[in-house]
């Protein structure tokens, strides 16, 4: 199909050339995407123990006690549908016929096409905030009502109290540290906002801990990380991105990805990830291979599909973009989550 000029295969190919992990931020750093083909992802979920677990010295000809198997399910989480559209009014025949080309048709599209993709990117970003924040992702929009808790233990969750009274922030960080080591994990990096940083920057012990008789003075983020490095074998970032979300009457209100009052630490190295934020393959998508539209070299590519109609009554264009799209958590029991008030 052709709408002045502009070919479905101009869409599949614009669709193929957006990465959504052009620009990325910490999350897609976190939770690197890939795209599989089934709507749904399957994953082990065990009871995992990076400790090592001591093996018997035996005599020649003596049988091998058998192990006890760590027990373990496969689990399957549905990948979610995500999509926006826009559309370009009847003033767009006025445009038409005024420039007497379509070059500033196809312009507005294609613009609309990539707002799109930002938009549905954007929603899988929230996802992949949630799960850092809450070992779990809920939605609850347009008949889909579902929560996806990938277990975080009991056990790994806390909340403190940093902001009033006398605080022990080095012994509540020195607990969470030796409450990962006793179940075998090593933390190194920690994730959490401005305002929670602030309070450990500001914290009279932490000061006077690391600048001593000048704890007066201001503390960096850089003095503070080779403080925390140094004692509980971590670093942190405070990560502030924040993303729209339109209401009803068309506002917009500016969300978090990450919880202002969270902090979450984990294991690995600087380069480890926590998962993978899983794409597929939409219905519109697989229409357009069915079709012959999109090749399989290009489906492989494409992580948010576009698509473009037009609608007679009244008479507009349509942008569409859609995408498939969940997080995996990989190992829950490498997530320490506290609740800062």
């Amino acid at each position: 199909m052709e709408i002045l000029g502009i070919k479905d295969q101009d869409l599949v190919s614009f669709a193929s050339n957006y990465n959504p992990t052009d620009n990325r931020n910490l999350l897609d750093q976190l939770f690197p995407n890939e795209k599989t083909e089934n709507p749904e992802v399957a994953y082990m979920k065990a009871t995992k123990d990076p400790r090592g677990l001591m093996a018997q010295v035996y005599s020649y000809n003596t049988v091998t006690k058998m192990r006890s198997r760590v027990p373990f399910s496969a689990e399957k989480v549905k990948k979610m549908l995500i999509k926006d559209k826009i559309a370009l009014d009847e003033k767009w025949a006025e445009l038409y016929d005024q420039y007497k080309d379509n070059a500033l048709i196809k312009e507005i599209v294609f613009n609309d096409a990539g707002h799109m993709s930002d938009n549905v990117r954007t929603r899988a970003l929230v996802m992949k905030g949630e799960v850092l924040a809450t070992g779990k992702f809920t939605v609850k929009e347009n008949n889909v009502d579902t929560t996806v808790d990938f277990g975080v233990p009991a056990g790994n969750k806390y909340t403190k109290t940093w902001s009033t009274g006398t605080p022990d922030i080095m012994g509540d960080l020195q607990k969470i540290t030796d409450d990962a080591k006793n179940a075998g994990y090593t933390l190194t990096r920690a994730v959490t906002s401005s305002k929670v940083l602030g309070y450990m920057r500001n914290d009279v012990n932490i000061h006077k801990a690391i600048l001593g008789v000048n704890y007066d003075k201001v503390l960096s983020v850089g003095e503070l990380n080779a403080f925390l490095k140094e004692n509980y074998g971590f670093v942190v970032v405070a990560f502030d991105d924040t993303y729209l979300v339109e209401n009803a009457d068309g506002t917009k209100t500016s969300k978090r990805y990450f919880p202002e009052n969270e902090i979450v630490f984990f294991g690995g190295s600087a380069t480890d990830t926590l998962g993978r934020g899983f794409y597929g393959v939409t219905p519109t998508e697989r229409m357009a291979r069915i079709s012959g539209l999109v090749t399989p070299a290009q489906s492989r590519n494409i992580y948010v599909y576009c698509d473009i109609w037009r609608n007679e009554d009244p008479e507009e264009l349509l942008t569409r973009a859609e995408a498939q799209f969940v997080p995996v958590l990989a190992d829950p029991n490498n997530l320490y989550i506290a609740t800062i008030s």
